[in-house]
């Protein structure tokens, strides 16, 4: 074989591996979805292909269920673009998590600019579901009247950006219609960016658990409590089948500049454990209990929740808040509410 004919032989062989490794690339694509579509989009993500792009055109798209997606793909709203989808919402603990679209074992997946909703009149399930799927992307979407709107389970770096959330307020009508609403929930999930999202109407406007998060630019209004660092209990959502609570209470998240206000409740809420969190620069007002509480050994929840403890509470810019300490070691650089006078319980 020649020298010439050697160097032809490898580019062919080279060629030959770069398309069994790189296939997936290589037959990526972008699919339109067109308005009016009905049960069109798991078609869609289909046709485009592991790192491909579905782009959904401007108008009303209806499915009658769950759109799960198993392989990294970018899904891509065009304005006034509109999936309506029947999910429905749990009603007794553990709360059945049924997602409009439900992003499953897969990594590198965006949802982005779309607008999520149920059929009008109607509580939906949940607006996106993240499960086992690291370093998902959420952003600029807007979701409504559904039970959930974003919730994380067993996926690390997941970055739920620049959304518009408003949850059903079932939970407020009397009787109540479902026993509980969140905007956005790190279930089990270490280092999620909560970045810039609105967040409101919800039982937990935004709610941390796991190690390592951020909270960062968010708005959380009209709520039970607009932010907490907790941990959910094994009994609250039913995930795949799965009763799933958090391993890890709020553990050094990093909550700043964000606002909470005219929540029923609480602002800013760290409790059940939470550690070794900062919170700094927030905003909060017109909150019905405290601006920031710091909870100690509680049962307001039907259950023991131990003391949060080793916390730290810098409020910045932000000199006139209403903040409750009584957790254990914390320090908080502000005044606080005089407990002998307003007892912790």
């Amino acid at each position: 074989m020649t020298p010439t004919s050697r160097r032809f032989a490898v580019a062919a062989l080279l060629v030959v591996i770069a398309s069994l490794v790189y296939a997936p690339e290589l037959h990526a694509r972008t699919v339109f979805l067109p308005a009016g579509s009905v049960d069109g989009l798991a078609g869609a993500i289909a046709a485009a292909g592991p790192g491909g792009t579905v782009f959904v055109r401007p108008g009303l798209h209806r499915e009658s269920g769950t759109v799960t997606i198993t392989f990294p793909v970018s899904i891509v709203g065009a304005r006034r673009s509109v999936i309506e989808s029947t999910t429905s919402p749990g009603t007794t603990y553990p709360l059945v998590v049924d997602p409009s679209l439900h992003v499953l074992g897969t990594s590198g997946v965006t949802i982005r600019g779309l607008r999520l909703r149920p059929p009008v009149d109607t509580t939906g399930g949940c607006g996106v579901l993240v499960e086992n799927s690291p370093g998902t992307i959420v952003s600029a979407n807007r979701m409504t009247d559904y039970e959930f709107g974003v919730l994380v389970q067993n996926s690390d770096n997941v970055i739920i950006k620049g959304n518009f959330i408003r949850v059903s307020r079932g939970w407020a009508a009397d009787p109540p219609t479902i026993p509980e609403s969140d905007g956005i929930v790190v279930i089990n999930g270490e280092s999620a960016q909560v970045l810039y999202n609105r967040v409101s109407d919800a039982i937990f406007g935004i709610f941390g658990s796991d190690r390592g998060g951020r909270m960062t630019g968010n708005i959380a209004h009209s709520s039970y409590i607009g932010i907490i660092l907790c941990r959910a209990p094994e009994d609250s959502f039913l995930i795949s089948g799965v009763a799933v609570g958090s391993r890890v209470s709020g553990t050094e998240w990093n909550v700043s500049f964000n606002a909470s206000s005219d929540n029923l409740n609480d602002g800013y809420l760290v409790i059940d454990g939470s550690n070794h969190n900062l919170l700094s620069n927030n905003a909060a007002w017109s909150n019905g209990a405290y601006d920031i509480e710091l909870a100690g050994d509680t049962e307001r929840f039907g259950f023991l929740a131990p003391a949060s403890f080793e916390n730290t509470v810098d409020v910045g810019f932000f000199t006139d808040l209403v903040i409750k300490d009584c957790g254990n070691n914390n320090t908080v650089n502000d005044d606080v509410v005089d407990t002998t006078v307003d007892p912790c319980f």
